[in-house]
C-alpha cells in the first residue's frame, strides 16, 4: 500500500510531460508568431486549418504568412476574406489539394466549391488591395480564373515553371505589376488574363504558348515591348485593343489570322509585318491606329473584314495584292492621310463606305473585276478628280460619290444607264462641277435617265 503514491506521482508526471511536449509542438510545427511586424510561419500546416490555427486577432492584423505544408481552397478563403491585411505571401512550399465542400463567402454566406489539386482556386485573392508580392508554391499548374483579379498593389509574381495554364482574368487589373515572366511550362492563356495591367511595360510570351483566349493584354496602356511566341498560330480578337504606347511588333510567321480589334487603338503603332501565310483580318483588327503609316498586305488568299482599318489617319498609301478575296465594309473608311489605294485583286464588291471619308485620296482605280458599288463607298473624297466606272458594274447605291467635291470628271461605260437607288442621292454636290461622260450614242439616254440627270453637264467619250 505504501507504493501506491509513488506510481500516482510517476503518472502525473508522464501527463504533465506529455501536455507539455504538446504544447511545444503546436508552436513549432503550426505557428510563430513575430508580433513585431505582423508577420506569422506555419509549419506542417494541413488543409483547412488556417481558420482555427490563427485567432482572430491574428488573422486580422497579420501583413506577413509563409506556409509550409498542405492547405485547400477553404485556407484560400480564410486569407481572401479574413486577412485582409496580407501584403506579402509566401506559399512557395505548400502543396494544393483538391478540395469539393461548402466555404464560408463574403457576408458570412455559405457556398459551394470544387477545385482540383495544384491549382490556385478562382478568385482566392479577388480585389485584395493590400497584397504586394506572392510566392506561388513550386508544385503549381493552374492559375485560376481571376485568382488576383484587381489586385491593384501587387507588384512582383514569380511564375513557377511546373505551372501550364493562366486562367482568364488572372491578373486583370493589376495595375502596378511592372514586369511578369510567363515560364516556358505554360501551355495556354485565356481571356483578359493581364488585360488592364497599366503599369505593364514588356512581355514575352515563349514558344510553348498554343492557345490564347481574347483581349490577353487588353488596355495595357503601357505596354511598349512584347515578344509573341513563335508557336502562334493565330492572334486572337482585342489581344492588345487599346495599347497604345506599343510602336512597332513583330508577328510570328505561322499566324494566319488576326482576330477582330486585335490591335485596335494602338494609337502609337507605326509599323507592323503582316506574315506571308496570313489569310484573315478581323473586323477592326488596326481600327484607330493613328500613327501606322504603312502596311504591306501579304500575297495570300487574304480577306480584310470590315473596319479593318477604319480610322488609320497617318496611312498613306494602301495596295490590295491580287490574291485578296475580299474588302468588307468601311475597311479604309476615314483614313484621311490616305494618298493612293492600288486594288490589285479581282473583286466583286466594293463595300459600304470602304473609302468614306478618305480626304486626301487623289485617284482611284475601280478594277474591272467589280459589279458592285456599295452606300457611300467613296462618300466625302474631296480630292478626288476622276473616276472612270467599268462596264463591270451593275448595281450602284446611294451615296456612292456624294460630295465628292473635287471630282471633275466622272466616266461611266455602261451603254445603258444602271438604275440607281429610288433616292438618287449618289451624286449630291458634285452634280453642277463634275462633267459626266457616257459612251458614244448614248447622252439621250443618261439624260433621260433618273439620277444620272442630274448632271448638267453630259459628254459623250
Amino acid at each position: 500500500m505504501k507504493q501506491k503514491p509513488y506510481i500516482y506521482i510517476f503518472f502525473v508526471i508522464i501527463v504533465v510531460s506529455t501536455l507539455s511536449f504538446n504544447a511545444c509542438k503546436k508552436e513549432v510545427y503550426n505557428k510563430v508568431s513575430i508580433a513585431s511586424d505582423s508577420s506569422i510561419t506555419i509549419f506542417n500546416a494541413t488543409p483547412g486549418s488556417l481558420e482555427n490555427t490563427l485567432t482572430a486577432s491574428e488573422k486580422a492584423s497579420t501583413s506577413k504568412l509563409t506556409i509550409s505544408g498542405t492547405i485547400d481552397a477553404r485556407d484560400f478563403q480564410t486569407m481572401h476574406i479574413k486577412m485582409r491585411k496580407l501584403a506579402t505571401i509566401d506559399i512557395s512550399n505548400v502543396k494544393i489539394v483538391a478540395y469539393s465542400g461548402k466555404i464560408l463567402y463574403w457576408n458570412n454566406e455559405i457556398t459551394y466549391i470544387s477545385s482540383p489539386e495544384d491549382k490556385i482556386p478562382n478568385e482566392a485573392f479577388e480585389n485584395n488591395s493590400n497584397i504586394q508580392s506572392i510566392l506561388l508554391p513550386l508544385s503549381l499548374k493552374a492559375i485560376g480564373e481571376g485568382s488576383f483579379v484587381d489586385c491593384k498593389s501587387l507588384k512582383t509574381i514569380i511564375i513557377p515553371p511546373t505551372d501550364t495554364i493562366i486562367e482568364a482574368v488572372a491578373f486583370n487589373g493589376c495595375t502596378n505589376i511592372l514586369s511578369i515572366t510567363i515560364p516556358t511550362s505554360v501551355k495556354t492563356i485565356l481571356g483578359a488574363a493581364f488585360g488592364n495591367c497599366t503599369s505593364l511595360t514588356t512581355i514575352t510570351i515563349p514558344s510553348s504558348v498554343t492557345i490564347m483566349g481574347y483581349g490577353v493584354f487588353v488596355y495595357c496602356t503601357n505596354l511598349v515591348s512584347i515578344n509573341l511566341s513563335a508557336s502562334m498560330m493565330n492572334i486572337p480578337s482585342e489581344t492588345f485593343l487599346g495599347c497604345n504606347n506599343i510602336t512597332t511588333i513583330k508577328i510570328p510567321s505561322n499566324v494566319t489570322a488576326i482576330g477582330g480589334s486585335a490591335f485596335s487603338c494602338c494609337t502609337h503603332l507605326s509599323t507592323i509585318n503582316l506574315p506571308k501565310g496570313l489569310l484573315s483580318i478581323g473586323d477592326s483588327a488596326f481600327s484607330h491606329c493613328t500613327s501606322l503609316t504603312s502596311i504591306v498586305i501579304p500575297n495570300t488568299d487574304t480577306v480584310i473584314s470590315q473596319l479593318a482599318f477604319v480610322y488609320c489617319s497617318s496611312l498613306q498609301s494602301i495596295s490590295i495584292p491580287s490574291s485578296v478575296k475580299s474588302i468588307g465594309e468601311d475597311a479604309f473608311a476615314e483614313c484621311t492621310g490616305l494618298q493612293s489605294a492600288t486594288i490589285l485583286s479581282k473583286i466583286q464588291r466594293i463595300e459600304n463606305e470602304t473609302f468614306a471619308g478618305c480626304s486626301s485620296l487623289k485617284s482611284f482605280i475601280i478594277p474591272s473585276s467589280v459589279t458592285y458599288l456599295g452606300v457611300s463607298a467613296f462618300y466625302f473624297d474631296s480630292l478626288l478628280t476622276t473616276i472612270s466606272i467599268p462596264s463591270s458594274i451593275t448595281k450602284i447605291d446611294g451615296n456612292v460619290f456624294s460630295y465628292c467635291t473635287g471630282l471633275r470628271s466622272l466616266y461611266i461605260n455602261n451603254v445603258t444607264p444602271i438604275v440607281l437607288d429610288n433616292n438618287y442621292t449618289d451624286f449630291n454636290g458634285i452634280t453642277t462641277s463634275c462633267i459626266l461622260y457616257v459612251p458614244k450614242g448614248t447622252k439621250a439616254a443618261y439624260q433621260a435617265a433618273p439620277g444620272w440627270n442630274a448632271f448638267i453637264r453630259i459628254e459623250e467619250q
